[in-house]
């Protein structure tokens, strides 16, 4: 490399460092709480160290530096983020204080609920309503906080003691959070068979075949439910949004959606949602003018439809 060219790139890099290094510094002093502080340290002390540990390589030009410098940067951009979130998340259990102008803390509001959930369970144990609210917050919620996928496996057996169907359904839906698609497959499947192929049931299966982008088995559980119930516009709305996703079976899913929108008494949010969906069928089959009529009526239903405005502001 030349001399010339070395140096520049060398104390550049390292005058960066140096910056980034000073950046981290004023923010210890003047940022107001620890979390933001901490964030200072970690962002601007990692890029400081690290483009310092650079410029020191470029200058030195030798092989066996730059392997350790490449080390160095490595093990720190590996381990700073880890150690700061053990460190802020040591902080908040032991109630170190926010920011004053801070406005709300969704995590204590979190956990706040889940005692509150906990609490009504234990006194309502066989109110299957209250155990999926358990579920949910357990499977939201981070471990070390109380979140917990083993007590939300617990909670959707118990579940299963007092409805099989919807235990297996409950057992199905913390599998598919914890990505274990095999066993969550085997739950929805099963909840079928024990139901009888309740309509219901058959709707979950065919929510978490569309979760697993399997379209054509989850339109075959969304179409059975449909004729089994075709009054369910809830039916109605997934089987036609799933035809949209697979872009297949577009007719039936524009009868389903026209079928909910011929109902002037539904919910405006589910008509804007089925005027949405007829609108993006449209869309795919490039009828355009007739796409932006039922993209103009899911706003109407619902205005503040930012997907429909957002299609209907870029829609060409």
């Amino acid at each position: 490399m030349i001399p010339l060219i070395q140096d520049i790139l060398s104390y550049t890099s390292i005058g960066i460092g140096v910056l980034f290094m000073l950046i981290a510094g004023i923010g210890i002093i003047r940022l107001p709480d620890f979390y933001i502080r901490m964030s200072a340290i970690t962002k601007a002390g990692t890029m400081g160290v690290g483009f310092i540990v650079i410029g020191i390589s470029i200058h030195f030009n030798d092989l066996t530096i730059a392997i350790k410098s490449f080390v160095i940067v490595s093990f720190m951009l590996l381990t700073t983020p880890v150690a700061a979130h053990i460190i802020s998340r040591a902080a908040y259990r032991e109630s170190v204080p926010f920011w004053k102008k801070n406005l709300f803390d969704q995590l204590a509001d979190k956990i706040k609920s889940l005692k509150e959930v906990e609490e009504a369970v234990s006194q309502n144990p066989n109110d299957i309503g209250l155990k999926w609210k358990l579920i949910e917050h357990y499977t939201n919620i981070p471990s070390m906080m109380g979140g917990s996928s083993r007590k939300a496996v617990i909670v959707a057996s118990d579940i299963k003691d007092l409805d099989i169907a919807e235990g297996h359904v409950a057992l199905g839906t913390v599998y598919m959070k914890d990505r274990e698609f095999n066993q969550a497959e085997e739950e929805f499947l099963l909840a079928v068979e024990d139901s009888g192929r309740d309509p219901k049931y058959l709707a979950e299966a065919g929510k978490f075949y569309r979760f697993r982008d399997d379209y054509e088995k989850s339109l075959r559980f969304f179409e059975e439910a449909v004729n089994m119930d075709p009054d369910n516009v809830s039916f109605l709305l997934e089987f036609g949004r799933t035809t949209v996703l697979a872009q297949i079976d577009l007719e039936k899913g524009e009868r389903c959606l026209k079928t909910i929108l011929s109902r002037e008494n539904e919910k405006p949010a589910l008509l804007a949602d089925a005027a949405y969906q007829l609108a993006e069928t449209f869309k795919l089959r490039r009828e355009i003018e007739t796409a932006k009529d039922y993209y103009k009526k899911a706003l109407e239903y619902r205005p503040s439809h930012a997907h429909a405005q957002f299609r209907l502001d870029n829609l060409k």
